[in-house]
């Protein structure tokens, strides 16, 4: 096979991936492109939906659910949207559409915006944040701890890693490698995500039985393509990707039952 086929194999791989995301992960995507493209042309909307302690008011709390769409650069936007359309992906087919909306609009949102709000007010600082690094390591956090219940620990460099604590190791080479980045930011992510992981937040998600009603009421299956209604749930896979100690990767689990990713390799999550 030339360059050439391969080129043209991996090109409808990614294709057929981004034809099969689940109406949520992309609509997501969506938002995050279209306010980069709008802050471009000048609209301004970066200033106006980061999270800046400094700037939170009665008036301004809406701040706490917008801050993930808006993006620095290109260069910020595009690693982001590479490490989230997979995770999200496995979270909406394995929770449904309307519980991973109401999610999205609360604590997986909120709640590390809430953690930095806190942290900023103890610390005196007030460095606004952007960016769906929050999402990425709020998601990838609650599967490494899903993973670690069945698989304790991972072979890293010879020396076994609780698979609990790798989004540490990504935060803090991260913070090494892109001083700009927001460290205390990425680590609300994660403690965020650890409590959704253990099942600790599950508290709050709207019992099971409303949204069969609301689904059973409303069709939205056969309205909204790419719809993933509670019926149609699949099992969660892991799918983050870490070194094995033979020099191979070895992946945590996949994408979902039956379906190959179209994103090989490790993930690269960044922020602002």
């Amino acid at each position: 096979m030339n360059v050439n086929d391969q080129l043209q194999r991996e090109l409808r791989a990614y294709k057929a991936y981004l034809l099969r995301l689940p109406v949520l992960t992309r609509s997501v995507a969506t938002l995050c492109i279209a306010v980069y493209v709008l802050d471009c042309l000048g609209f301004g909307l970066k200033a106006w939906m980061d999270l800046d302690p400094s700037k939170i008011n009665m008036s301004t709390m809406y701040r706490l659910n917008t801050y993930p769409l808006p993006h620095l650069s290109l260069l910020h936007l595009l690693p982001n949207l590479l490490a989230l359309l997979p995770l999200l992906t496995r979270h909406e087919r394995s929770h449904g559409s309307l519980l991973t909306l109401l999610q999205i609009l609360g604590p997986l949102t909120t709640f590390p915006a809430f953690l930095y709000l806190a942290i900023s007010y103890i610390l005196r600082t007030s460095t606004p944040v952007v960016g769906a690094s929050a999402w990425v390591f709020t998601l990838i956090s609650a599967e490494a701890v899903e993973t670690w219940r069945v698989r304790p620990t991972v072979d890293l460099l010879g020396r076994k890693i609780p698979t609990w604590a790798t989004p540490l190791g990504m935060c803090l080479l991260i913070a090494v490698l892109m001083p700009g980045t927001s460290f205390v930011g990425h680590l609300c992510g994660i403690v965020v995500g650890y409590l959704m992981g253990l099942g600790w937040l599950n508290i709050l998600n709207t019992p099971e039985w409303i949204l069969r009603k609301v689904e059973d009421k409303l069709p939205l299956e056969a309205f909204i393509p790419h719809y993933v209604g509670l019926e149609g749930r699949e099992k969660a896979g892991m799918g983050f990707v870490l070194p094995s100690h033979n020099g191979g990767d070895v992946e945590l689990g996949g994408v979902g039952e039956g379906e190959a990713s179209a994103f090989r390799g490790t993930g690269r999550p960044l922020g602002a």
